[in-house]
């Protein structure tokens, strides 16, 4: 079973129900994109023009994927814990305790208390997503007498793609995967099959 990282926000957004895609860089980026095969059923394949090289998509239709996110060691005093803790978690959030809060990419699989099922892969550009696939990345969504308005409480922005550029700026604009340079995405789409690992 293949492992992905999320973020704390995405965590959070993921378990109440909100977020259920995920977009990451197709890695290496291609240069000209001359056939797409999209059944990722069965196989993805991105041509380049410029050689034999080919990308094969790494998710899959029916792909389940244990999900890594950042966590730490905990006193047994945390009895409903057992030994783990999340960041993601508003009531460990500013846990202390002598122990370091560790990066996603060290979580063991028996510690991920998340599994999603893939249900659709696409290919596309970042600057091609739409206004309904914004929302269900998991952009909060807020309400200013009967308008929807999209981001951080205190700085949200009527177009929920302006605020979906936010987020993705945040994670990958220093990666050199920046909204601006409009990087070719593999679109995936999830649904959340248990909630338990750790718990």
């Amino acid at each position: 079973m293949k492992s992905i990282i999320f973020t704390g926000d995405s965590i959070r957004a993921i378990m109440d129900g909100r977020k259920t895609m995920t977009r990451r860089p197709i890695k290496p980026q291609p240069k000209i994109v001359t056939a797409i095969y999209p059944d990722a059923s069965i196989e993805t394949e991105l041509l380049f023009r410029n050689g034999d090289q080919r990308i094969h998509c790494p998710y899959k239709i029916g792909q389940e994927l244990w999900v890594r996110e950042t966590f730490a060691h905990c006193p047994t005093d945390f009895k409903d814990t057992k030994g783990i803790i999340y960041k993601a978690d508003a009531k460990y959030n500013d846990y202390v305790g002598g122990h370091e809060w560790l990066s996603p990419r060290f979580m063991p699989r028996w510690a991920s208390r998340i599994t999603l099922k893939i249900t659709d892969v696409r290919v596309q550009r970042i600057q091609e997503i739409s206004d309904e696939d914004a929302i269900v990345e998991g952009v909060e969504v807020h309400l200013d007498d009967g308008v929807a308005y999209y981001g951080p409480l205190n700085r949200g922005h009527a177009d929920p793609r302006i605020a979906f550029k936010w987020i993705w700026d945040s994670i990958y604009l220093k990666k050199g995967m920046g909204w601006d340079l409009n990087p070719y995405v593999w679109a995936i789409a999830f649904e959340k099959t248990n909630q338990g690992g750790a718990r």
